[in-house]
């Protein structure tokens, strides 16, 4: 059985980008990417606000959030029922920060987005996880379609 801070803290870790949508030139990936990485710290300001309905309108209606610790949501009401609990909980007061790395449009409208995430506060342990994300863009606007959060193992002796 996973303790709440094992549950909580993959739950926040596995929103590495999100918030609200943001606007990109059409087809332009650098312009994209800008958008994107506007989305993402939109996000962590919402994260770092506990506004749960704001951050969770970063996905699109029927998007999907996997945390490190296997736990998912579904849809952007069960997404914002998550973040709102750990909002609520020992994350209360945590800062979030995140680095994305790498960007591979598989269509003008379909991003895969791999970066880091990291959450601490002062009664919190740092938590760091790797993060996969896919985002659609929709009338000129990107969304999280889906985000799966992970650690990797240590390499064996």
């Amino acid at each position: 059985m996973r303790g709440p801070l094992s549950v909580v803290s993959g739950l926040v870790l596995g929103l590495a980008v999100a918030l609200g949508p943001a606007i990109a030139g059409a087809d332009d990936p650098s312009a994209d990417e800008e958008a994107i990485r506007a989305v993402a710290a939109a996000f962590n300001r919402a994260m770092d606000a506990g506004d749960a309905k704001l951050a969770a309108g970063a996905w699109t209606e029927d998007g999907i959030l996997v945390t490190p610790s296997g736990r998912s949501a579904k849809g952007r009401a069960e997404i914002e029922k998550a973040i709102a609990a750990a909002e609520a909980g020992p994350m209360k007061g945590v800062t979030h920060k995140g680095a994305l790395r790498s960007f591979h449009f598989i269509r003008p409208d379909v991003a895969v987005v791999d970066g880091e995430v990291e959450a601490s506060g002062p009664s919190f342990p740092t938590l760091t996880a790797t993060v996969t994300d896919i985002l659609v863009k929709r009338d000129g606007k990107w969304f999280l379609s889906d985000v799966r959060a992970y650690t990797f193992l240590k390499p064996a002796p």
